[in-house]
């Protein structure tokens, strides 16, 4: 491959060879049978291929995508032997991949702030990524044509992908998901430090709306006042010098939207102190509790318990990915990668003992994701830190179904493995 770039910061890329292709290993043992099994595979410039922030497996090395025109991109996907174009988009980021940006330019180089965006499923067996290198290449229809979205209305707070429907609140303090011909809504709120809920002085930013494979919603959690602490001492801060940013993104033929909470602990001169940390606290309409506590043979150990869900002491006690409110073919809970379920605990040791937990609410249909929660924490040091996950709403496809331990559980445990030639 050769690039030339002059003096005006003009680049010139040619390379000898044009595509990538992906090939998709599955388990097809626990994966059949499902119909919403919607992945959604970030690729990022690197060769990087992430799902739910955690990266996918690759049995071979992975392939950095080159500098090319945004314009000359294509996707392909080989589904039962057939090979077809399909959508896809490409978006630009800051911070790190960490603060969605937009859809990027037709006229522009796919760079470090790139990110490719396809879905699949387990019926797909390959992803060719390619490019048109000709001068007289444009833009395929498939990266910015709507296919999915047409029900979007951000005037009223509401996105769809004709499946699914989230409606953010007028004060814009929740999230409320329902699915089409669904008996069950489920509502959630956000970063809640200490007993204060936060405040938003501004609406949501739709980063991206109408889009083509996703929408993607970003907001900031603030705290007016401060996050003070409790009648014992009203007028003092006790968890000072942090700032929040929360994004969520609405994927084409899903059933969940899926959430990124991030918490920046700046350094401090003064001590904070941490008694009640809820990144996410979600409430089901209907249906009754079941939640993993732990896995057996690459299978969920299911769980009807109420209470708090910690890391034990045996070797897979931190193994608690999803929790759900189940009624018949209807329901509601939230799932996550081993990525976030380590970082539920991304607190004990500070703590010095378990406080991170996933916490079941039986009277009121609630579950939350609290990092802290069994004992406080203090500290001044600078800390930086996202939890990543997906809240579902389903209809005929839970998150786990006892009678046959099949659904979308799998694709937060049991994601495919890629090989890249």
């Amino acid at each position: 491959m050769v690039q030339v770039a002059d003096h005006r910061g003009i680049t010139v890329s040619a390379s000898t060879f044009s595509h990538y292709t992906y090939t998709f290993t599955w388990n097809q043992p626990l994966y059949s049978g499902l119909n919403r099994d919607t992945i959604v595979v970030e690729a990022l410039q690197n060769g990087t291929l992430r799902w739910l922030d955690q990266n996918l497996q690759l049995s071979t090395t992975g392939k950095p995508i080159p500098p090319l025109p945004v314009r000359t991109l294509h996707i392909n996907r080989t589904v039962n032997g057939v090979n077809h174009e399909v959508p896809f988009q490409v978006e630009d980021w800051g911070s790190n991949y960490r603060m969605p940006l937009g859809l990027a330019s037709n006229a522009s180089i796919f760079n470090g702030r790139s990110m490719l965006v396809f879905l699949v499923n387990h019926e797909v067996e390959k992803v060719t990524l390619w490019w048109d290198g000709r001068d007289i290449a444009k833009q395929t229809s498939y990266a910015w044509t709507n296919r999915y979205f047409t029900g979007d209305n951000p005037a009223n707070r509401l996105l769809t992908n004709g499946i699914l429907t989230i409606k953010i609140s007028s004060d814009y303090s929740t999230i409320t998901s329902s699915v089409k011909d669904g008996s069950i809504t489920s509502t959630a709120s956000f970063m809640r430090i200490n007993g204060r809920d936060p405040t938003y002085g501004a609406g949501p930013s739709y980063v991206i709306h109408h889009g083509i494979v996703r929408d993607i919603v970003q907001q900031e959690a603030e705290w007016e006042d401060g996050i003070l602490k409790s009648a014992d001492d009203p007028a003092t801060e006790d968890c000072p010098n942090v700032y929040s940013q929360l994004y969520f993104t609405l994927p084409a033929n899903a059933t969940y939207y899926t959430y990124a909470l991030r918490l920046i602990f700046m350094q401090s001169s003064q001590s904070r102190k941490i008694t009640e940390l809820r990144a996410i606290r979600l409430s089901v309409s209907g249906g009754s509790q079941r939640t993993e506590n732990g896995t057996s043979g690459g299978y969920p150990v299911s769980s009807n318990a109420t209470g708090m869900f910690y890391n034990s002491s045996s070797a897979t006690g931190w193994a608690h990915h999803w929790s759900e409110f189940i009624s018949g073919n209807f329901g509601a809970g939230i799932m996550f990668t081993d990525s976030a379920n380590e970082k539920l605990y991304i607190f004990d040791s500070i703590a010095g003992e378990k406080t991170g937990t996933l916490n079941v609410i039986g009277s009121g249909r609630i579950v939350e994701f609290n990092p802290v929660e069994r004992y406080e924490v203090s500290f001044n040091t600078p800390l930086d830190v996202t939890w990543h996950g997906a809240v579902v709403t389903f209809k005929d496809e839970p998150i786990y179904r006892s009678s046959d331990e099949t659904g979308l559980w799998v694709t937060v445990e049991h994601p495919p493995i890629i090989s890249v030639s």
